[in-house]
């Protein structure tokens, strides 16, 4: 069951990626590639950075192992920060969406305002 799941997901990945109307956003499905990607990314940087330092000397080393794990922390703090915030726009427009959606009969949609009504108010 759990690879007809799979295989569901994979398939409205790809539908959306091909979606020409842009009414399927891929970039959440996304953000877990490129968060993985740069945890390993970044800590492979750490350690490279690591041994650079103890190849120069035991005190650039010694410096290198306090500082590259507080800069990977903070890399991928800001990282995190940064697409939780895209996510959130993408969630508040699928909220906005529903609003619309639930709106009663007869309530005037943005659509239909024309300025004139706007600039009365």
């Amino acid at each position: 069951m759990k690879l007809g799941s799979q295989k569901s997901k994979e398939g409205r990945f790809w539908a959306s990626l091909f979606d020409f109307s842009f009414k399927h956003f891929v970039t959440i499905r996304i953000f877990v590639i490129i968060y993985w990607a740069n945890i390993i990314l970044a800590g492979a940087l750490g350690v490279l950075t690591i041994i650079g330092g103890f190849r120069d000397s035991t005190g650039l080393g010694i410096l290198a192992v306090i500082v590259a794990p507080l800069l990977f922390l903070a890399y991928i703090l800001f990282l995190r920060i940064i697409l939780e915030a895209i996510a959130m726009l993408f969630h508040i427009g699928d909220h906005v969406k529903a609003i619309a959606e639930h709106l009663e009969p007869g309530t005037k949609r943005i659509e239909e305002y024309e300025v004139s009504d706007v600039e009365d108010k």
